[in-house]
């Protein structure tokens, strides 16, 4: 839709009124970092001219005809398998790794993270 609004990054930039900065319009555009907001999404229709709810419908019907892949099987043994599998999904946006260093690390080890059923 921003490509085919004829509109530059900075000219949308300028149309929104909720202050959505050049770099975020160009990574949203680019399907890079964070998922687009509701609110940011809004904001661009509006820019561009959409209907935000025809423009939903017709996202949401494109992703149904969207095959996933199957996900391939995986031993619970084979931490192999597992390491590459998160590698994929990392690779492909499905996940992102949210820290390195965990002060209490050692405390879920020993003692899970509350999580775990009674």
């Amino acid at each position: 839709m921003i490509q085919q609004s004829g509109y530059s990054y900075r000219v949308l930039e300028s149309k929104t009124d909720i202050g959505i900065s050049f770099a975020r319009i160009r990574d949203i555009a680019l399907g890079k970092r964070a998922p687009v907001r509701l609110s940011e999404f809004i904001a661009i229709c509006q820019a561009c001219r959409q209907d935000p709810v025809s423009t939903l419908r017709r996202i949401i019907q494109r992703a149904e005809t969207i095959k996933a892949p199957p996900a391939p099987a995986i031993n619970a043994d084979d931490e192999q398998a597992r390491i590459e599998e998160t590698l994929r999904r990392v690779q492909q946006g499905d996940m992102t790794i949210v820290a390195d260093h965990d002060p209490l690390k050692q405390q879920y080890i020993d003692h899970g993270d509350g999580d775990d059923p009674a």
